[in-house]
């Protein structure tokens, strides 16, 4: 008979490797066995927010933190999701709460600053750094195949820094893994735009021509 705790490594695993439904199932069936398992709350609230459910995955997270509350990770989690429902003082609560247990984390610091830009809160040089933390934390989320959440933060590095032409063809790459060739040609174009001389974005603009023509020719 498999335990809860191998049964959690093995959503883990199917989670890593995005087979999102084979890990909802497990995470589920935890839950089932046995309803305290905060670590499959978490699990059920992360993959309805790579989902874009965000009202499921404050639900969850809220559950997880009932039984794990000093869990600066959940804290973290459930203010972004607060943060795309548009609820800023609820994130931003959640945020400080995040950063009181994990008081070295960049990431829950660019999602507190994130939204004081949002209140216009945030001096310009602030916003410059604050723009490249986004940037390092996006990218870093690119190369591990978290496509929606690279987007998200390669947007808000946009939003404190527009003429920061990495991010706009960084977002275009991201876009274009998605299939959202449209979207990906017009950041392509808006890094362009910027830096007529950048040849990089020249280059993965006529790679996107080349494949998503040889996807219509399918």
């Amino acid at each position: 008979m498999t335990t809860i705790p191998d049964a959690l490594q093995l959503a883990s695993q199917y989670h890593q490797t995005k087979r999102f439904t084979q890990a909802e199932e497990i995470y589920r069936q935890i839950i089932d066995v046995d309803p305290q398992q905060s670590e499959a709350l978490y699990g059920l609230g992360l993959l309805a927010q790579q989902r874009e459910q965000y009202q499921n995955s404050e639900q969850f997270f809220q559950a997880a933190l009932q039984l794990q509350p000093e869990a600066g990770a959940i804290h973290n989690s459930l203010g972004f999701t607060l943060q795309q429902q548009g609820k800023l003082d609820e994130a931003i609560a959640c945020y400080e709460k995040a950063l009181e247990i994990l008081p070295d984390s960049i990431e829950v610091q660019i999602n507190i600053r994130n939204i004081l830009h949002i209140q216009g809160k945030l001096s310009p040089e602030e916003q410059i750094h604050y723009a490249e933390l986004n940037e390092q934390f996006a990218l870093a989320r690119q190369q591990a195949g978290d496509f929606k959440i690279a987007e998200l933060y390669y947007r808000q590095a946009i939003a404190l820094q527009p003429d920061l032409v990495s991010s706009h063809t960084n977002l275009g790459e991201v876009l274009q893994k998605q299939g959202r060739f449209n979207d990906a040609i017009g950041s392509y174009q808006q890094a362009i735009k910027i830096k007529p001389d950048y040849h990089y974005a020249y280059h993965n603009l006529g790679y996107l021509f080349q494949e998503k023509g040889n996807l219509q020719k399918q």
